[in-house]
């Protein structure tokens, strides 16, 4: 009898464990957080200057507001730490040219106002990693600027809104067998929980979206962006939440295998050589077609670098191969990315 209820639980866990999983959440500290992070601008383009400059006319900006972003910057430099970032040559870095796994665990302060629910649950817990000096020096800083970004925050409640709406189109179980197959095509055996967080951006025709660990910033003004359309830019990034977590033996076999056989090292940027391209083929061209095949058109750009959309739409017959066998990423796979790309430049060497 024991053994037919274990091996009943064995079955149920089997088929309801979910290895992939996406929600969208509201969060009011996370806007908190992440609007005066980005109007201190204590790391120039990590940050957005449109922050600071919005600010600046709405508020205005005073000596001893700006005294506390330069220590806020610092403060920031003390807690913020990715060894990977350092490495720029692919060959050298541990995660070759893929999505960097530092990446998760680099920034604890930000991942400590994601992942609470309320601003004084978030203090708590930041109690926990900080100095006391930095401490006291927070609870002043949010103390000094609360009545001007509650104003803001104010503002964001639309996005509770937008990600019910979200979660209604992402809470799909062939969405979350999508990605378990990119998951199985990237070779990665760890579970994959990912959530979008939507926060407050100066009002500006172009949105932006930026993951942070296991977190999606999607930065959208209330007024001008809170229908939400940009499934693409969501699945996007899973795909990069996903790369990451390859075993770093296949990023280092897999990016030297590639530049032995087109030697674009050197030249771009390393995410940008395949990491982008995949991210596009698979996030972009594949999901679209399976998923919302009305939303994607081939003639627009796919991406703002014209490497990463051409790349990406050559290497797609290729991908689209694996997936329909289920196949993973391998030697092979890569070996023919690599011709691929070698074409592409020897293409623009006789344009040129």
């Amino acid at each position: 009898m024991k053994f037919l209820i274990f091996l009943i639980i064995w079955i149920f866990t089997l088929f309801v464990q979910a290895k992939t999983t996406i929600i969208a959440r509201y969060s009011k500290v996370s806007n908190i957080f992440s609007t005066m992070d980005q109007v201190s601008n204590w790391w120039p383009g990590f940050t957005e200057s449109e922050y600071q400059s919005y600010w600046k006319v709405r508020f205005g900006l005073s000596d001893e507001d700006q005294k506390l972003f330069n220590t806020y910057e610092k403060l920031r430099w003390r807690y913020y730490n990715d060894p990977d970032q350092t490495e720029k040559d692919p060959l050298k870095n541990r995660n070759g040219f893929f999505a960097m796994l530092g990446s998760i665990e680099s920034d604890p302060l930000a991942s400590i106002f994601y992942s609470s629910n309320t601003f004084d649950e978030a203090m708590e817990r930041v109690n926990n990693l900080v100095s006391k000096e930095d401490f006291k020096f927070l609870k002043d800083f949010y103390k000094h600027f609360e009545s001007n970004y509650s104003k803001i925050i104010k503002e964001t409640e639309v996005f509770e809104v937008t990600s019910k709406n979200v979660n209604k189109i992402i809470s799909n179980n062939e969405i979350n067998n999508f990605y378990d197959k990119v998951r199985a095509y990237y070779n990665v055996k760890d579970d994959i929980n990912y959530e979008v967080l939507f926060v407050w951006w100066p009002p500006q025709k172009k949105t932006l979206a930026t993951p942070s660990g296991k977190y999606l910033l999607m930065y959208y003004n209330p007024e001008l962006h809170k229908d939400f359309t940009e499934q693409d830019v969501v699945f996007h990034e899973v795909v990069h939440t996903i790369s990451m977590r390859q075993p770093l033996e296949q990023k280092q076999k897999f990016t030297k295998l590639f530049l032995d056989n087109c030697s674009v090292g050197a030249k771009i940027k390393k995410t940008v050589i395949l990491e982008e391209p995949l991210a596009v083929s698979i996030g972009q061209i594949l999901f679209m077609e399976k998923f919302f095949p009305t939303k994607l058109n081939y003639s627009d750009s796919l991406y703002n670098n014209p490497w990463i959309s051409s790349f990406g739409r050559i290497i797609t017959p290729l991908v689209r191969s694996d997936f329909e066998k289920n196949k993973s990423m391998d030697e092979k796979t890569i070996l023919s990315f690599s011709k691929l790309c070698s074409e592409l430049v020897g293409s623009a060497r006789i344009v040129l």
